[in-house]
């Protein structure tokens, strides 16, 4: 009888092991896709609307027969609370237990470089939104992450166009910069301002820090209001910040023009501190009013009345569309072969642009940027610059 029991348990697991995983990731009748993003806390805006424009997407395909005949499930970790650390966790849930065949988001490089040794040991790709840190993509020893790609342009592009667009469009020769000094996203963008404002003849009178759990930052700004700067370069990835330093650069009376760039980009920023920033100029991806997403807008208001679609939607929408660009090409939603076609994209229409992936960095090419500018508490598109740099 012990036996009999010994041999039945090893048959049945025998069969299990060789039965298919309904369900797994593109190996069954469903395929998984993942999203990670902060879908709640203070920094919600960032992938609330993103994951309400996945789930409307994904139920518009199924409607349609879903991909190579099998249903497409989103599955969704919200990471508001610990965003770094739920990065890692959600990322590791995704793979070893939904089994997802790639990965959406998260927003922030700090999280999205948190997840690269995961993705890379699992062969999965992760197409992050807004993460646009170099080493999210490309190693500091210049090795490429292979399964890393990215919908936005990279630190290092923002910060050199910025930096042209104040001292060639603007005319503006001397800056101070007020960052945070624990935030890689903030830093790069910051340095090459720096050094590409530098090389064009400028001049950086200050360089102050804080870190995303200040408040209080008359100190800092003080010793810029001293400093003889044209400008304030705030670069900081949380909106809040932004304003509470523009509120309060106005209590001391500073009158120097804001700079700002796209990680601080909110609507919200507007009722929060809309008149003190009234003329500041900031860089960023696109605008949320952007004409051509006008009916889209619409729609998406119709469907979930009291939100407002914003860029981090826009941009996890061209990562569902490349993802799925890259199933129908290989006839596969195996992980790898789906790494295969993203890093071969050319001019692909998905939901913002025609998407072009340089294989050498994962990274999108010849993005444009958007400046805008803060009138009667509303972001105006002044233009949109590609820097001849």
């Amino acid at each position: 009888m012990r036996n009999l029991r010994k041999m039945t348990a090893f048959t049945l697991a025998l069969l299990f092991a060789l039965l298919p995983l309904s369900g797994c990731g593109g190996g069954g009748d469903t395929i998984k896709i993942g999203f990670v993003g902060c879908i709640s806390g203070v920094d919600a805006y960032l992938g609330q609307t993103a994951v309400l424009a996945l789930e409307d997407h994904v139920k518009e395909l199924n409607d349609k027969g879903g991909l190579l005949g099998k249903k497409v499930e989103l599955v969704s970790y919200d990471i508001g609370l610990d965003p770094t650390t739920e990065t890692v966790n959600a990322t590791n849930r995704l793979i070893e237990q939904d089994k997802v065949v790639a990965i959406i988001g998260p927003e922030s490089s700090d999280q999205a470089i948190a997840a690269v040794d995961n993705t890379e040991k699992a062969k999965v790709p992760m197409i992050v939104t807004t993460a646009s840190n170099e080493s999210v993509t490309v190693r500091d020893d210049g090795s490429l992450n292979n399964y890393m790609f990215r919908m936005c342009f990279i630190d290092s592009y923002q910060g050199k166009a910025l930096a042209d667009y104040v001292y060639e469009k603007m005319g503006i020769r001397k800056v101070a910069v007020l960052g945070d000094i624990a935030n890689i996203y903030t830093q790069g963008i910051q340095q090459h301002f720096i050094k590409q404002f530098k090389a064009l003849g400028g001049t950086i009178t200050a360089e102050e820090g804080f870190t995303d759990q200040d408040t209080e930052f008359r100190a800092p700004l003080t010793s810029i209001k001293n400093s003889d700067a044209e400008a304030i370069l705030i670069a900081t990835g949380t909106y809040k910040i932004a304003g509470f330093i523009a509120q309060q650069a106005k209590e001391l009376g500073m009158t120097q023009q804001i700079l700002g760039v796209d990680g601080w980009f909110s609507q919200d920023i507007l009722s929060f501190a809309g008149p003190q920033l009234e003329g500041a100029i900031m860089s960023n991806t696109m605008a949320d009013d952007d004409p051509q997403f006008a009916a889209y807008r619409e729609e998406f208001a119709k469907k979930h009345p009291g939100q407002s679609v914003n860029v981090f939607a826009y941009y996890a929408l061209d990562a569902v569309l490349a993802i799925e660009y890259a199933i129908e090409k290989q006839q596969s939603a195996d992980p790898v072969k789906i790494k295969e076609a993203l890093e071969t994209m050319t001019d692909v229409p998905v939901f913002t642009c025609n998407l072009t992936i340089d294989p050498a960095t994962h990274n999108p090419l010849n993005k444009p940027i958007t400046i805008l500018e803060i009138t009667g508490s509303q972001f105006v598109t002044v233009e949109t610059f590609v820097p001849a740099s």
